[in-house]
């Protein structure tokens, strides 16, 4: 009986550990198309000037060399419907680009 609460205890213990980890690294709130600066903009609007449900966060890397780092996300669909994340520098670099 002690061994099943035991391990029942260092089972709980080990996914705690494991969500806790798997966090988001970033911190973000929604942002309106207007407070996207415009070379984030512009990049984007080469890209995909037919993008629809566009939704804007700004998000701060937490940890690592880009720690405290701005970053702008962009979610959206593209002219077929298939859905896109992609992620910018507020210089307009292009971090990551996702198909969901």
């Amino acid at each position: 009986m002690f061994k099943q609460k035991l391990y029942a205890g260092l089972i709980g213990a080990m996914l705690m550990l494991g969500l806790t980890l798997s966090t988001p690294t970033m911190a973000s709130s929604d942002v309106t198309e207007a407070e996207v600066p415009a070379p984030v903009m512009k990049a984007f609007k080469q890209i995909y000037p037919d993008a629809v449900k566009v939704e804007w966060k700004l998000k701060k890397v937490h940890f690592g060399k880009l720690k405290g780092t701005p970053v702008y996300e962009v979610e959206f669909e593209d002219k077929d419907g298939i859905d896109h994340e992609m992620k910018y520098s507020p210089e307009g670099k292009l971090y990551k680009s996702t198909i969901k």
